[in-house]
């Protein structure tokens, strides 16, 4: 059995200079024909709106991209902010799981000088957050009543793995071209007589005005 090629993609962090939104990441992906794509710390204004969510997912999907995503540094810069360093996480694992991301992927920080208190600090205040969230990272599955939520504003429909079977169902009518044919009679219907009539009407009007027989 042959080996399936090394699936190759790319990063957007490397392309943070441009400053491009999400589309436009995913739309250079599939211009590369790439596999993949990793949303790192995205810039796109609408980065953390549920409806973008699914949005990106679709339009992934749509050009064949495995997509993945993450965020920035998860430390805080002081120790009164590791709660919001906490629902920050937690927010990056829900974007991740509505996104279809397998995973989560993070840094501790922008560099080891960043690290609030030294090493040793940046890493007890790690552990911390990590048990936090560890009830979300250890069920990091898509959230069904979300994404049918998220569906039904747009007039569409989710289904799950276990659905699959259903999908293909509603799709068929879709894919299935239609032919209706009609014949109509002309004599069959008054209407193609009116245009007719009114023309001779006319005609017979304006030759006894003009008095011609």
């Amino acid at each position: 059995m042959a080996e399936l090629p090394l699936p190759l993609g790319y990063n957007t962090y490397c392309l943070r200079a441009l400053r491009w939104n999400d589309a436009q990441l995913l739309e250079f992906a599939a211009a590369h024909k790439l596999d993949a794509i990793f949303l790192q710390d995205s810039l796109d204004p609408r980065a953390m709106d549920p409806g973008h969510w699914n949005e990106v997912r679709e339009m992934a999907r749509r050009l064949g991209l495995h997509l993945e995503t993450g965020g920035g540094g998860i430390l805080p810069k002081r120790a009164g902010d590791l709660e919001q360093s906490i629902a920050t996480l937690r927010r990056h694992i829900e974007r991740a799981a509505a996104m279809g991301s397998p995973f989560v992927r993070c840094v501790l920080a922008a560099d080891r000088a960043a690290l609030p208190g030294g090493v040793e600090q940046g890493m007890e205040w790690a552990v911390k957050i990590l048990r936090a969230v560890r009830p979300e990272l250890a069920s990091l599955e898509a959230n069904g009543d979300l994404l049918r939520q998220m569906a039904a504003s747009s007039g569409g429909e989710s289904f799950g793995e276990e659905e699959a079977y259903a999908l293909a169902a509603r799709l068929e009518p879709l894919s299935m071209e239609k032919v209706v044919e009609s014949t109509t009679i002309l004599w069959q219907s008054y209407w193609w007589f009116l245009p007719i009539i009114a023309f001779l009407t006319a005609e017979w009007i304006c030759r006894k005005w003009m008095g011609m027989p």
